[in-house]
């Protein structure tokens, strides 16, 4: 089946999409088992041209340590961008950070962790250049421990995004938050 919303929040919003007391049966009229998932609807300006920084939605079962990539498009002579990152730290623990090195003076040391449900992340470019990086390429991996209890889930939220290029402020920025889904056995 299909749920459809007329998007009115503000730009870089989001909202998870829960399921629940929903019931299935088979042409017998017998009750169907079924596992749900939540989800996330991101509000984002449809330009195809938007510098992008992009958690995806993933799974796994409790105990299990995931690595969730953040990606970037349309990254483009950017020569500077903050932002920063929040969890719920009752489903996920943080772990550590893997730096894939794919962005010239961008390494562990330009992301703070703050407290057990937080980060934040600064970059400058050496020379104020500007550097370009192609789309869907991996600035920072989160890994996390799954601690909640199965079929509970984690936004990871990107907020407060400044970018900038040699000639000024980048206007058109989008934030696409992540969702993390504990699978239910």
């Amino acid at each position: 089946f299909q749920v459809c919303f007329d998007a009115i929040g503000p730009l870089g919003s989001s909202s998870t999409m829960n399921l629940f007391d929903l019931e299935f049966f088979d042409s017998n009229l017998n009750p169907v088992d079924f596992s749900d998932r939540d989800g996330i609807v991101n509000i984002t300006n449809s330009a195809g041209d938007n510098l992008t920084f992009d958690f995806p939605t993933t799974s796994g079962d409790s105990s299990e340590i995931l690595c969730i990539p953040l990606t970037v498009s349309n990254f483009d002579t950017i020569s500077s961008f903050s932002f920063g990152v929040k969890w719920d730290a009752t489903v996920l623990s943080f772990q550590n950070l893997d730096v894939p090195m794919n962005l010239q003076g961008f390494s562990a040391s330009n992301i703070s962790i703050i407290g057990a449900d937080s980060l934040s992340i600064n970059w400058q470019d050496i020379d104020n250049s500007g550097e370009s990086l192609p789309p869907g390429t991996v600035l920072f991996e989160l890994c996390v421990r799954l601690v909640g209890a199965p079929a509970r889930s984690s936004t990871l939220f990107i907020g407060n995004v400044t970018a900038s290029r040699p000639s000024g402020p980048v206007q058109d920025l989008t934030a696409n938050n992540g969702l993390v889904i504990i699978d239910s056995p």
